[in-house]
């Protein structure tokens, strides 16, 4: 079990202001205006920030983080990152994951001058090559084209069913979360209002009434 204990303040502002918990092995989506704490509580399980409070999770991170960053070198270099040159089944999987994504024709270009979208997906391969107990994806897909987003997803499915991992990735799609999470969480003011698999068909709160009609 994931449990979170936990306060954050920037300023006055009030970031987080949890007392929850989350069976592992499920994948959590996170919804919520900008300015919700949906970063900012995945900087928090990835103790990436200092905060209040206690939180009990899986050491072995993966964190995406919603700048994408690549390092100054190829794709193939980038995706391939993490992967030894020996492991040829891995070396495969990352390859057919490029092919799959339409990264290939990109495979030798420097991963620092990739358009927006290219860039998450670098990003993302290279991320999802890692293995770990806790994956933390914030906004994985929202510079990419609606065909490479769905693959991608399928992707995250697949890590997900290999590892058996728990998974929190925040999202603007409410159809994303909706097809890819066992639990919506519903943030607003650092507080998770809503939470559940059928939050966004039948909300009980008026502020995520307000923010599905605004979506």
């Amino acid at each position: 079990m994931i449990e979170c204990k936990v306060r954050k303040q920037y300023g006055a502002r009030q970031a987080l202001d949890l007392d929850c918990a989350f069976e592992e092995g499920k994948i959590y989506a996170i919804i919520g205006n900008n300015g919700s704490g949906k970063s900012t509580l995945l900087n928090a399980l990835a103790k990436q920030i200092p905060y209040e409070g206690e939180i009990k999770a899986p050491k072995s991170v993966v964190y995406m983080t919603q700048q994408a960053y690549n390092f100054d070198f190829s794709v193939r270099r980038n995706v391939l990152l993490f992967v030894g040159k020996k492991e040829s089944e891995r070396i495969a999987r990352a390859q057919g994951m490029m092919q799959a994504i339409g990264l290939v024709p990109l495979s030798a270009k420097n991963a620092q001058h990739l358009s927006g979208g290219e860039r998450q997906k670098t990003a993302l391969l290279r991320t999802l090559m890692q293995d770990g107990d806790l994956l933390l994806l914030d906004e994985p897909t929202s510079s990419m084209d609606l065909a490479s987003s769905k693959i991608a997803q399928d992707f995250i499915v697949a890590y997900h069913e290999r590892t058996g991992c728990t998974i929190f990735f925040v999202t603007h799609s409410v159809a994303q979360a909706e097809a890819l999470a066992d639990e919506i969480l519903y943030m607003d003011e650092g507080r998770i209002v809503e939470r559940g698999k059928d939050v966004t068909s039948a909300p009980s709160t008026e502020s995520l009434r307000a923010f599905l009609q605004s979506r």
